[in-house]
């Protein structure tokens, strides 16, 4: 009998102990760095059943991205002391041990554009600097490929909506970067298995379509056009453009101009069917819609429209219609908003109730980093 009551309270004791490392929270840094600035973000998450608790607990982000030090790899490591010096105040403000966090800097597009030499360069900088002034742990520091950041913004994207907790249908995303963007979705399609990942989230496979586009970020594909010789069309009437030119908005002209840009790079080709999929489209493409005054679920018509509406009007007129943007921000305005509707309408065939535009779900800001520490708890 004595031997039976110890080998009770001995699973007893074995059941306490698991559940209780279970719950206890893991602490992880992941350093978005994109093209044009970096953001840090503090996760806390806790093993809880089949799907992980995660929360974003800390966020900083500094302007340039690592890509801009591509000449001084010694400026990128200065770039992001200040990100990591305060989280480390956050740590201490919560009596976290640093040894226990691992850092993680996952570059995006900005650095996909630079020569792996000069990547290397920068991240080599990076990381003896860490391992000198900081007690973290070192996860990845590398340039992740764009079909895993379309894949981490699609988890992101579900895992905020409650699509997994709930084992309900997913939910397509749709980023819009300044020097890429990303398309991802569940599907049943295997023609195109080079760009699908297949991963489980709460004992359920999915098979996610992801596609990114190098240089057809907002950024990359303004600076495109912008050699365009319709690329006056683009700009609001008397903005002054290189040459002499002044600038001469014509929806149509400008996007055959964006279209022929986006055939280039074979666009509708490399996707698979999007009928039948509800997207999110964030990041640019919130921004963009946002500053026309366009809700959360627009169709091309009534984008086509607000375009119409807004930039026939004269760069003037546009300065003193919209004071409080900054002209860098207000001079491409037309364009940007321009290329969301060619982007989302003529290469991804989307028609207006397959589509939300927002920054945020259930009050909480959208952002692939989360998918990416998501991805890091469920994938063995």
């Amino acid at each position: 009998m004595k031997n039976i009551f110890l080998a009770f309270v001995g699973i007893l004791s074995t059941l306490f102990l698991t559940n209780l490392y279970a719950y206890q929270p893991a602490y992880e840094i992941i350093i978005d760095a994109g093209s044009s600035g970096s953001r840090l973000h503090l996760f806390q998450s806790e093993q809880r059943n089949q799907l992980p608790e995660i929360l974003d607990i800390f966020s900083e982000s500094i302007k340039p991205g690592l890509s801009s030090f591509a000449s001084n790899p010694d400026g990128a490591r200065d770039s992001i002391k200040k990100l990591l010096d305060d989280a480390l105040v956050q740590l201490d403000k919560n009596h976290i041990d640093p040894r226990t966090v691992k850092v993680n800097i996952m570059a995006t597009a900005g650095m996909r554009l630079l020569s792996p030499e000069r990547q290397l360069a920068i991240y080599a900088s990076i990381t003896q600097f860490i391992q000198k002034n900081y007690a973290f742990a070192l996860g990845q520091i590398e340039t992740i490929p764009g079909k895993m950041e379309g894949l981490y913004g699609w988890l992101d994207v579900n895992y905020l909506s409650h699509t997994f907790q709930n084992n309900t249908a997913t939910i397509g995303s749709i980023d819009l970067g300044g020097a890429s963007t990303q398309i991802a979705f569940a599907t049943q399609d295997q023609t195109k298995k080079e760009d699908e990942v297949t991963i489980k989230v709460n004992q359920q496979q999915y098979t996610v379509f992801s596609k990114s586009f190098l240089s057809l970020g907002q950024d990359q594909a303004l600076a495109a056009i912008s050699q365009d010789a319709g690329a006056a069309s683009c700009f609001p009437s008397g903005y002054p453009l290189p040459n002499n030119v002044s600038g001469q908005f014509e929806l149509n002209t400008c996007r055959l101009t964006y279209i022929h840009l986006i055939q280039s790079k074979h666009v509708p080709d490399e996707i698979l069917p999007t009928a039948n999929q509800h997207f999110i489209a964030y990041s640019g493409a919130y921004y963009d819609l946002n500053f026309l005054g366009v809700d959360n679920t627009p169709d091309g018509v009534l984008i086509e429209n607000r375009i119409q509406a807004v930039c026939s009007a004269s760069w003037e007129q546009l300065q003193k219609d919209y004071p409080s943007v900054a002209a860098k921000y207000l001079a491409p305005a037309c364009a940007n908003d321009t290329y969301v509707l060619s982007l989302l309408f003529w290469a991804y065939s989307l028609h207006g109730d397959q589509l939300s535009v927002t920054n945020q779900i259930n009050q909480q800001d959208i952002d692939w980093t989360l998918g990416a520490e998501l991805y890091k708890l469920v994938t063995p």
